[in-house]
């Protein structure tokens, strides 16, 4: 459950991260973020990042984990370019999802 836990806070990352930036923004919300929106985005979106290492790196060490998070990225940066470019609106309901996914994949 490793795995699950890293690809959804990677995937609320990159969300964050789309969602600090004026184009992504729009696409999602039909509205332009305000400038604190933009910050509080993407302070949230580096916390996240950083949150979603510590899971590898405590299931595999440093070596192995980093490698396996890196892989984890990728899959969660792939998923998201996806959803901006066949769904952007759906990308809202879907953060959501996940974002309930997370606790759940942690206890399991």
């Amino acid at each position: 459950m490793m795995a699950l836990t890293t690809l959804a806070l990677a995937f609320l990352s990159f969300v964050a991260f789309a969602t600090g930036m004026n184009r992504h923004h729009e696409q999602m919300r039909k509205t332009r973020p305000s400038p604190r929106v933009r910050q509080v985005s993407r302070a949230l979106a580096w916390g996240l990042l950083v949150l979603s290492l510590i899971p590898c790196v405590t299931a595999y060490g440093a070596s192995i984990g980093l490698t396996w998070w890196t892989g984890l990225l990728t899959a969660a940066a792939v998923s998201v370019v996806l959803l901006f470019t066949y769904r952007p609106t759906a990308i809202p309901a879907v953060s959501a999802v996940v974002a309930v996914l997370v606790p759940v994949s942690a206890l399991l």
